[in-house]
């Protein structure tokens, strides 16, 4: 079993080609991975798969990882919607707002999470507030307002709001009174439920049990994503809706109870706002705490929406490399797997690291096949729940969408895969976080990025800071639905010179960091695009700088995509990482003893091994396919010069 910890590699791809592959549910998915037919999933291990008698445990074929949740399952409650809320801003003098509360209360009495969890054979842990696991420190010591499954304390909380059946017809009405003097039928709570997810239905399943006991009218339907997300994010027309959040900070989780989001939740509160832009914007850990803990209870007092659970199982992928036909050569176990916090298997880290222990290779100087171990080549096969909806990394919102476009765009920095306090350096081969003074502002936070000297883009442009610059105004301009959140504090950008470009905030904040991690778009393709209407898989321009890329029919930048089955990405031959190592002997000519510059002794020593082969010699394969050829000099040309590893390159 792997844990969310252990090493990982700056450089790659180590595989020629990455296909998405499309199964529908998690059960199917697991069946495929079972079968050898892909690799890894991008979901955590059904429960059935995980025990007797299909047991992934016993398996020498599937390799298990724990799962370090970065997510929250939970009931989203719209608040502007009676009964659950009055409508615009919570006004705590107002009767009918204090009473919304308590019919809210009463739903978090009303949500049996030990039955969820027992129902995913304890693989989740049930959770009281938005804080996921990972940052579990951030709740802080003090109390929190509990609200346990319990039927007679719902009633009682539905009895202290005016709630309950007045007129003894079975179903419940609500008096604004109190006292039955006046009498108003309830609307029927209208809940949505995904028909994909089992844990997600049958948590709304018995939601909908326990009003049914109450005589609570309710109008609870089960429809595909698409019709679920139609009705909850966009025309809003529900009251309870099964939904998942992830954050890699603590604040992430409740941005969408801040009014400033408009999200689909509804929340207004200018108690909760003023806390949590405390937060947003505090300069110090301390100050962040201190806002931290106000915000996560005031949702908790007033139940926003009600946390369900986390969760707590494992994630898998194959151990070995698979008996496809015409990949006999790839031989022996998957190396490079990186099971990331809060994400599993399924990330960029193994996407770029991920590659067979061994190759057999042809040595012609021998005659025969030797293994050779780390080389580069095959197919890293990746099963997914859903096809990917949109190329667009402007409008692009669901988890799959971005398990391919993340291979495609990259940002400045990423997250460490195993710290969630850490960052490392992408595109930007450095960054200094400094302040900028704004009119009227005073001090606003700053970040000095300098670039990786020739990063290309997949159609050979140079990444210059101006498309770093353009990137963060054009998110804002056209209000990024994926991006927001990280470019509504952008003020400006200047570029400072060839490889160095400031970003700045409008304000100061120890979370800038974290929004610095938009996907860098060419400003040569996207400039005087309207992303409303414009798809980028439509003119052949999914263009980035990442490790794999979009190529069909030998054009760049068009999709190989069958809705409903696959998308296939290719390796990024001029990737800024790739893995090579042109610097292949020292000054004299010690073939394997490096001195750390790529010089013409390098060139000649592959140039000599070209004309006149010798065995197979792994520290003259620069480009290592296997192959010792004219690639492997057309990369010491590029690297001419040059001290190898330049600082960005190596190993973390």
């Amino acid at each position: 079993m792997v844990p969310a910890s252990g090493t990982f590699e700056k450089f790659g791809p180590r595989v020629n080609d990455l296909v998405f592959s499309v199964w529908g549910d998690p059960l199917s998915e697991a069946e495929a991975l079972a079968g050898g037919l892909i690799d890894v999933m991008d979901c955590a291990a059904p429960a059935a798969y995980i025990e007797p008698p299909a047991d992934w445990w016993t398996d020498p074929e599937i390799t298990l990882g724990e799962l370090a949740a970065s997510g929250i399952y939970f009931f989203a409650l719209n608040n502007q919607m009676w009964p659950i809320g009055h409508g615009g801003w919570i006004n705590y003098t107002c009767q009918r707002c204090l009473d919304a509360r308590q019919f809210r209360r009463a739903l978090a009495h009303l949500s049996d999470k030990a039955a969820m969890v027992t129902n995913m054979k304890g693989y989740a842990e049930a959770k009281e507030t938005f804080i996921p696991p990972i940052l579990h420190d951030w709740e802080g010591e003090e109390s929190l307002p509990i609200y346990e499954y319990n039927q007679t304390l719902a009633e009682q909380a539905l009895i202290e709001g005016g709630f309950k059946d007045w007129d003894s017809d079975l179903v419940m009405e609500y008096s604004p009174g109190h006292d039955g003097v006046v009498v108003e039928e309830l609307p029927s709570l209208r809940g949505w439920i995904r028909s994909d997810d089992p844990d997600r239905t049958y948590a709304s399943q018995l939601l909908r049990n326990e009003l049914i006991k109450l005589g609570i009218p309710e109008s609870f339907t089960i429809a595909d994503r698409s019709t679920c997300y139609y009705h909850v994010y966009v025309a809003r027309d529900f009251h309870v809706y099964t939904d998942s959040l992830s954050g890699r900070d603590p604040g992430g989780c409740y941005e969408i109870f801040y009014s400033g989001s408009e999200s689909h939740i509804g929340y207004w509160s200018e108690e909760f706002d003023y806390w949590f832009e405390k937060f947003k914007y505090a300069a110090t850990m301390e100050e962040g705490f201190e806002a931290c803990h106000m915000f996560i209870r005031i949702i908790a007092r007033d139940v926003a929406s009600i946390p369900l659970y986390s969760l707590v199982g494992y994630f898998a992928h194959r151990t070995n490399y698979g008996t496809h036909p015409g990949e006999e050569i790839f031989s022996g176990k998957w190396e490079g797997f990186a099971n990331e916090l809060g994400v599993g298997f399924s990330n960029f880290w193994t996407y770029l690291n991920a590659h067979p222990e061994e190759v057999s290779v042809y040595d012609p100087y021998y005659g025969w096949f030797v293994n050779v171990p780390d080389l580069k080549g095959g197919t890293l096969r990746q099963g997914m729940l859903f096809d990917i909806e949109r190329f667009s990394p402007v409008h692009a919102e669901w988890f799959n969408d971005w398990l391919v476009l993340n291979q495609i765009y990259e940002p400045l920095i990423k997250y460490h895969p195993y710290n969630a306090t850490e960052y490392v350096p992408w595109l930007a081969q450095s960054y200094e976080v400094g302040t900028w003074d704004k009119s009227g502002v005073g001090n606003c936070t700053k970040i000095r990025f300098k670039l990786i000297p020739g990063i290309r883009f997949h159609d050979l442009t140079l990444l210059t800071p101006e498309d770093v610059a353009f990137t963060y105004q054009y998110m804002k301009d056209w209000i990024s639905v994926a991006w927001y959140w990280a470019v509504t504090n952008f003020d400006h950008a200047e570029v400072i010179d060839d490889l160095t470009v400031d970003i700045c905030f409008n304000s100061e904040s120890l979370w800038a960091l974290s929004w610095s991690m938009v996907p860098v778009l060419p400003k040569h393709i996207w400039e005087g695009k309207d992303p409303a209407v414009w798809n980028p898989e439509e003119d052949d321009k999914v263009i980035g700088t990442g490790p794999f890329m979009c190529r069909k029919d030998g054009v760049v930048g068009r999709v190989d995509h069958v809705p409903g089955q696959y998308v296939h990405l290719e390796a990024n031959p001029l990737y800024h990482r790739k893995y090579i190592w042109p610097d292949v002997c020292d000054a004299i000519g010690n073939v394997g003893v490096r001195d750390g510059w790529v010089t013409i002794i390098d060139w000649g020593s592959v140039a000599y091994y070209i004309s006149f082969p010798r065995a197979y010699d792994p520290a003259l394969d620069v480009d290592k396919n296997g192959v010792i050829d004219f690639n492997d000099l057309l990369e010491i040309g590029i690297a001419f010069g040059k001290r190898w590893p330049p600082p960005w390159y190596v190993n973390c």
